[in-house]
C-alpha cells in the first residue's frame, strides 16, 4: 500500500470551487483511507477517479497560513511488464479552481505520481521499483 499525499497552496487571489483529481491506473486499487476528516476525498468506481474537493482556498494559503493537504492510500498488485521499474499509483492530477476576484478558470496539470520514494526519508534515492 502507499500513502498519496496532494498538497495546495495559494499566493495570488481567493478561490472558489476548487478540486484536485486524478485517476487510478489498472492494477491500482482505492484502499478508502483518507485523512484529515476534514477534508473531501471521493474515489468513483466506474471511472477510477480521486477527487478532493476543496471548496474556498483563501489567498496566503501556503503563504501566511498553512498549506492545505489530503492524503490517501491506495493498493497495488504489479504486473510483469513492471519488474524493475517504478509504476504509476495516480495519473492526470490536476487541480481546478475559481479566481474570486477575475472570476477565471485556473487549472493545473501535474506529471503522474508513481512508487518512487525520493521523499521518503527512509526510501532513498533510486528506490520504489517492482522488485520480484
Amino acid at each position: 500500500t502507499y500513502t498519496v499525499s496532494w498538497t495546495v497552496s495559494n499566493s495570488s487571489n481567493d478561490l472558489r470551487d476548487a478540486s484536485v483529481g486524478g485517476v487510478l491506473p489498472l492494477g491500482v486499487s482505492w484502499v478508502g483511507m483518507t485523512s484529515p476528516a476534514k477534508e473531501t476525498v471521493s474515489y468513483d468506481d466506474a471511472t477510477r477517479k480521486v477527487t478532493w474537493s476543496l471548496g474556498a482556498v483563501k489567498a496566503g494559503t501556503g503563504i501566511d497560513a498553512p498549506s492545505r493537504t489530503a492524503y490517501f492510500q491506495v493498493s497495488l498488485i504489479p504486473s510483469l511488464p513492471d519488474l524493475d521499474s517504478l509504476v504509476a499509483l495516480v495519473r492526470g492530477s490536476s487541480f481546478r479552481g475559481v479566481d474570486t476576484w477575475s472570476g477565471s478558470n485556473l487549472s493545473i496539470i501535474q506529471n503522474e505520481l508513481t512508487t518512487s520514494l525520493l521523499l521518503d526519508t527512509k526510501g532513498g534515492e533510486g528506490k520504489g521499483q517492482v522488485v520480484k
